[in-house]
């Protein structure tokens, strides 16, 4: 399965987080379960209905009910989830 790595900036701690992610998952779900990791490293609840994910390389958000090899996102992207 061919994966690609993605940086995650997350604009409310100023921290950033490396996944590395299954080209085939839907970005939605890739987005969902981010977010579960990033809520339990910092010990905080996010919210993903409220975050909004912003693809930085191409400044645009990113669809989300696309397969992320059909998406903005690429190997080696910046994301924020705003």
């Amino acid at each position: 399965m061919e994966r690609i790595n993605v940086e995650v900036i997350l604009m409310a701690h100023n921290k950033r987080y490396e996944f590395l992610l299954p080209i085939a998952m839907e970005v939605k779900v890739a987005k969902k379960l981010m977010v579960k990791v990033i809520s339990g490293m910092e010990g905080v609840m996010l919210k993903r209905e409220d975050l909004v994910m912003y693809v930085v390389d191409k400044g645009c958000e990113a669809e989300l009910n696309v397969p992320i090899e059909q998406s903005c996102i690429k190997d080696g992207s910046q994301l924020m989830l705003l």
